[in-house]
């Protein structure tokens, strides 16, 4: 007779698929667990990132990076017999994956390493910031952001490239350039934002006749 496993078993073969897992096998799984939780925030974060930390030197930099790792998990899972290419469409369609797998890595690695840790660092042991710039208010529904948005100015060095405002701010100023000032901490890595504050609205230019 089968004896049911015990309940710190099953949660060993939840997470790592077996009842004894090796340490190599436990250091990655925890490894991803801990990477995830530094790429989802960097989603969302207002962060800066300094001048050569975005842009296309960025893009070369993780995108190698990424080719890396993407390489060296296909190597790893040709080695231990796990990597197998389908036939047909599946096939191309997992060929086409691993095509686009490194910008997937790459970009992981830069929301990670480049928004979150350092967004984190600056919120606890940044110097008190103050940069004052000329923005766009916008407004377009949507499921997964804010409705009414900052956009341009230093925004367009980050993902994403703009600031949550208030509706009554929109409102008051619908589709309009505006000065702002941007209140965060700053340290070498970057910026953080910690508040908006309106300074005035651009004038529009004056049309000739």
């Amino acid at each position: 007779m089968t004896t049911p496993a015990s309940g710190r078993a099953r949660w060993k073969i939840l997470w790592f698929g077996s009842e004894s897992p090796s340490v190599a096998k436990v250091a990655a799984t925890v490894g991803l667990l801990v990477f995830t939780a530094l790429v989802i925030p960097g989603a969302f974060v207002k962060f800066i990132p300094a001048d050569g930390l975005h842009g296309r030197p960025a893009m070369w930099v993780f995108g190698f990076l990424g080719l890396m790792l993407t390489v060296a998990a296909m190597l790893n899972g040709i080695a231990s017999g796990r990597a197998r290419l389908p036939a047909g469409r599946e096939g191309l369609k997992a060929a086409l994956g691993v095509l686009v797998m490194p910008l997937i890595v790459g970009s992981a690695l830069w929301l990670a390493f480049i928004k979150t840790l350092p967004w984190a660092y600056a919120r606890l042991l940044g110097k008190p910031v103050e940069i004052e710039a000329t923005m766009h208010l916008s407004h377009h529904y949507s499921r997964r952001s804010c409705d009414t948005k900052l956009k341009g100015g230093p925004m367009v060095a980050t993902f994403p490239d703009y600031v949550c405002v208030r509706r009554s701010y929109y409102d008051a100023h619908p589709d309009k350039d505006v000065r702002v000032r941007l209140v965060g901490r700053q340290t070498l890595m970057g910026t953080a934002i910690t508040g908006v504050f309106h300074v005035g609205e651009v004038p529009a230019p004056i049309q000739a006749p």
